[in-house]
Order: C-alpha cells, then structure tokens, then sequence
C-alpha cells in the first residue's frame, strides 16, 4: 500500500511517496534527521495515519514476507490498515 510522507517548512512542504510502510519509516528517520521537526503519514486517499499505524503496518509486511513470496492485494491491505486502526483505538478487530 503507497504512502505519501511529507513535512512542512514555513510556506514550503518536503513530501515523496513510497510503496511500503518500511519504506515510509525510513524516509520519516531521514527527514527527522535533516532537522524537521514534524513527519506526517497519508494513504492515498488522503487520510492522516499516525505512526504507530504506519510501524503496525509495516510489522504485518514483514511477516507477509516471512511466510509467503505471494502478492497481496489492495483488498488485503485495507482490512489490515482496518485492523491497525482498530488495534490503536483499543478494538477487538481480527485482520481478514
């Protein structure tokens, strides 16, 4: 599932948009490090998804890649972000 990460800067705004949600921590770290102070994380639908949303996701890609090579599909990337989200908020949601 794509990420947009970005920062804002006074008027400007640094944002690049990547496949994995490994991906978009990483570039979250080097954005941190070049001095900005705040990284923000969007899906593509534009909504604002908070970091441990982002680490949850990116923990349930890899072990996607632990137990199989097999593509996942954007239905299946839904339901676990829907599982992340509800994890976070305290849920009882189980990943489909």
């Amino acid at each position: 599932m794509p990420y947009h990460v970005y920062t804002r800067s006074g008027v400007s705004a640094v944002g690049v948009i990547v496949e994995t949600a490994k991906e978009a921590l990483a570039k979250a770290a080097e954005l941190l490090e070049e001095g900005h102070r705040e990284v923000i994380f969007k899906d593509l639908l534009g909504n604002v998804l908070d970091r441990t949303v982002v680490v949850i996701m990116a923990e349930i890609e890899v072990d996607r890649c632990e137990t199989t090579d097999a593509p996942t599909d954007d239905l299946q990337d839904r339901d676990h972000l829907r599982y992340a989200r509800a994890a976070k908020a305290g849920g009882e949601a189980t990943p489909g």
